[in-house]
Order: C-alpha cells, then sequence, then structure tokens
C-alpha cells in the first residue's frame, strides 16, 4: 500500500483509483464502457444492484449480495465478506485491473476494499487504511457504524481501534 496509493478518479465517471490496479466506485453502467477502461474482474457488492455477468461482457463478475446500513452484520456475513476479500486479496497481486462496487461507492465496497488491503497488509492498522481510503475516494467511506464494527470483528488482532478513525 503505502506510496502506491493513488486517489484519482478515472475517465470522468466515479471510479477512484485506490492502488495501481484497484479502483472503488459506485454501481457501474450495464455495456462495454469496463471492457473498454480494461477493466478485468469487477465485484458488484450492493445486494439492490447485480445485472447479469452478460451484461459486462469481456470482464470476470464476482457478487456479494451486501445489504446498506442500518442492520447488524451478522458472524456469517462477516466470515462470508473476509472470505471474498482475501480472494480480492490474491487478484489484486495478479495484477489484474480491478473494480469494485456498491450502490454509491462509499461502504459496502469500501468494506471488502479496507478487508483485502488489510490481509495485504496486516500489520497496517484498520484506522489507517480506512483513513487513507477516505482522503483519496470521499471523507464519507465506511461513515456506517455496523460495517466498521464488522471490519474489527473481522481483524480482532487489530488492537487499532478502527472505531476512533
Amino acid at each position: 500500500m503505502g506510496s502506491n496509493i493513488k486517489g484519482r478518479s478515472v475517465s470522468g465517471s466515479n471510479k477512484t483509483r485506490v492502488l495501481e490496479n484497484l479502483y472503488i466506485g459506485s454501481a457501474p453502467p450495464v455495456g462495454d464502457d469496463l471492457k473498454e477502461e480494461e477493466f478485468s474482474i469487477l465485484w458488484l457488492c450492493a445486494e439492490e444492484y447485480q445485472p447479469k455477468s452478460s451484461e459486462f461482457p469481456g470482464v470476470e463478475v464476482h457478487r456479494m449480495h451486501l445489504k446498506d446500513q442500518g442492520q447488524e452484520i451478522s458472524n456469517h456475513q462477516v466470515r462470508e465478506v473476509k472470505e471474498d476479500a482475501a480472494l480480492l486479496a490474491s487478484q489484486i497481486k495478479t495484477g489484474s485491473k480491478i473494480l469494485v462496487t456498491c450502490r454509491m461507492g462509499l461502504v459496502r465496497s469500501a468494506t471488502m476494499i479496507v478487508a483485502a488491503l488489510k490481509i495485504l497488509s496486516p500489520n497496517k492498522p484498520l484506522k489507517d487504511i480506512i483513513s487513507t481510503l477516505r482522503k483519496i475516494r470521499d471523507p464519507r467511506v465506511l461513515a456506517s457504524d455496523n460495517w466498521v464494527d464488522a471490519l474489527n470483528r473481522m481483524f480482532p488482532e487489530d488492537k487499532s481501534n478502527a472505531d476512533a478513525v
């Protein structure tokens, strides 16, 4: 992570570069745009936005059916997100160009990205990862206490207290 974090919007859309090959964004329009922008992997994290994979030709689509704010995150869902974040972390290492999305690109997609970055940099405090993502994407990133709590439960060994971000 460190100096590799970028923080730049891509081609006028609602995508922000997090790492050289990792982007966060809001729900992407269906069609060829992602392929034309050379994305090879798309993560759809919003339960309410799950177009068919065929609507993103030439792009490998992964799905998380995450609910938005306002609900407690179950232990099962915490484990599920951590497992998928491990897959995302391995995809990041391959150098594939990846877009992680949810409806607005602020909470559910950010949760996946923070978890993957924590897996890749286990000694980096969660609060630092969240703070950096807020600086490059939007101050409202992970403004949801329930998802910050879920991250703390995913990584109980991190004593940095992500709630204090």
